[in-house]
Parts: structure tokens; sequence; C-alpha cells
């Protein structure tokens, strides 16, 4: 891979195969039950191949703030997940730093910092413990030092009610929690699946702000899908 680029795929493809079923049928007991309309649903169900991904060759430079810009069902996670190693492409290839995201997926996972969604991200934290200890035992996990905590309690707005436990919070304040966690851990490639999905704007902005900042600052590489225009028109350096 070409030193000049965090992220590069060739020829990228991803596919899902599902079912269609175009005729009704009523599973009650009258017509045999569940067992019988299972039976009737394989025979009669069309197969179907759709693709998330296809053929998807794309280059992000490194130390850039590159937004992937889609609307939703456009594949924008299905990519995010493949170059985090959580998902495996049906053919072609994703290398991150130049690891392939296949065969060297441990090399992958210590040069990322992969920050889902609000209703993917939140399923780590303990709902009785509160905001703070959350973090401060994930840190511990990650290796970070105690002072990221404070720090990520402040970027995203948390420190106010870092002694709430996580199940008294609100969706917003969830979503600012999943954040937290993503800042804490520094590291060259930043992956950012919708991060700023149900924060303020107030909250959007310093996020992003602090992104910003660690991009030009510690040439740190974004790579942050969105479907919206106004957080592209702020930081980007390149739209995909």
């Amino acid at each position: 891979m070409d030193n000049q680029y965090a992220i590069v795929t060739y020829d990228l493809t991803r596919e899902f195969k599902t079912s269609i079923i175009t005729n009704y049928y009523s599973s009650g007991i009258e017509h045999g039950g569940v067992f019988f309309y299972e039976l009737w649903k394989k025979a009669t169900a069309k197969k179907r191949i759709i693709h998330a991904l296809y053929k998807l060759n794309i280059r992000v430079r490194k130390g850039s703030f590159t937004y992937l810009l889609g609307p939703n069902g456009s594949g924008k996670t299905t990519l995010l997940r493949i170059l985090a190693t959580f998902l495996l492409p049906t053919s072609g290839r994703a290398e991150v730093m130049g690891y392939d995201v296949v065969n060297e997926r441990k090399e992958v996972l210590e040069v990322i910092n992969y920050i889902p969604s609000l209703l993917a991200g939140s399923i780590w934290a303990n709902l009785r413990l509160t905001v703070k200890r959350n973090l401060e035992i994930m840190a511990k996990l990650m290796g970070c030092e105690r002072e990221r905590v404070e720090e990520a309690l402040k970027i995203t707005g948390l420190k106010d009610i870092e002694n709430t436990p996580v199940g008294a919070l609100s969706t917003g304040q969830q979503a600012r929690l999943v954040l937290a966690l993503g800042v804490m851990r520094e590291a060259p490639v930043f992956l950012l699946d919708e991060p700023t999905m149900g924060l303020s704007p107030e909250v959007v902005r310093t996020v992003q702000d602090y992104l910003t900042r660690l991009c030009r600052e510690k040439k740190v590489t974004m790579f942050y899908s969105t479907h919206h225009l106004h957080e592209v028109e702020r930081t980007a350096d390149w739209v995909i």
C-alpha cells in the first residue's frame, strides 16, 4: 500500500443473502400451524443476493479528515465494520495502515479506534455503575492513563453527571458516553460510524472540534460516516 494512504480498498464486495416472500399464507391452526408455514416459506421464497458493497475502491489519505457521505442503507456501516475487522468481505481486499483486515486482524485492531453509533455502541456499559466508574473500568482494560477519563468527561460534556448511574441517563447522554469511551483511546486511525447521532448541536461541535484538533495536531486519520451535510462542511478535507 502507498505510504500516503491510511485506508485502501481493492474491489471490496460484501453480499447478504435473503429470502423474499411474495405470496400470503396464514400460519393459523386451520392451515397446519407454524411448522407447515416454515416448510411453505422455504419452498416458495425467492432467494436474493443484496450487495451492500460492490467492487468498492477508495483511498483515504493519512492525517486527513475524510467523510463517508451517503443516505441510510448505502453501505457506510458495512464498510466501517469490515475495516474494523468485525465483518468479513465476500471478495476483494481492504488494508488499514498497510495491514490486511482479514489476514492481519490483530495488527489492524492495534492501529484503529472504532467509534460506532449510539444504537450499536452502548452495550458495554454496566447500567448500575456510574458514568465515571464505567469509563475507569474500560480505561484500565484498554491500558489508558487515568487522566484520559477526566479529559473524556470534559470533552463530551459528562463531567456534571459523572456520578450518575448509566441506567438513569437520557438517550443523548448515553450517546455522549459512547463517544467518551472512543476518545479515551488515541490511535493512528479513527473509524467513526455516525458518532454524533442523538447529540445536541453544542455537543456535536465540541466533539468535532476535538476530533479536528487530533487530526491537525497529531495527524490522526479521521474516517467519519454521516448523512448530514452540515457536519461535512465544517471540517472535511475530503469527501467520499
